[in-house]
């Protein structure tokens, strides 16, 4: 079974990409497997998920990835259900453009305010 793939992305950062990314994750967890595909250079879904206490170990896994996007996705697609891909904040390098490619659904956070509606 191919999972679904979701792109957070805008090219504004500070929008909430990395939380709604995260957030997004761990709801989608409790319906089946899933993992996060941090291409942001920043790495921040990758930090987030390492400041969980080993008690309370973060419950989705989160990999980094951001050259061959397109072709990773595609091999790992079948092993999750859900695949949520925290994109980083420009679209001047591809990355965006190339998880979008290989997306269902794709979510562009934005903030109330007429430079976050621009970008």
């Amino acid at each position: 079974m191919l999972s679904q793939v979701f792109s957070i992305a805008n090219q504004k950062g500070g929008t909430g990409k990395t939380t709604l990314s995260m957030n997004l994750a761990v709801g989608l967890s409790k319906r089946g497997r899933t993992l996060i595909i941090d291409a942001d250079p920043q790495g921040s879904a990758g930090q987030w998920a390492g400041l969980s206490p080993d008690e309370r170990p973060f419950p989705v896994s989160v990999i980094a990835i951001s050259s061959n996007l397109p072709r990773e996705i595609k091999r790992i697609r079948e092993d999750y259900q859900y695949l949520v891909v925290d994109c980083p904040p420009t679209l001047e390098t591809g990355v965006a453009q190339k998880a979008m490619s290989v997306s269902d659904k794709v979510l562009i956070p934005i903030l109330p305010s007429p430079v976050d509606l621009w970008a």
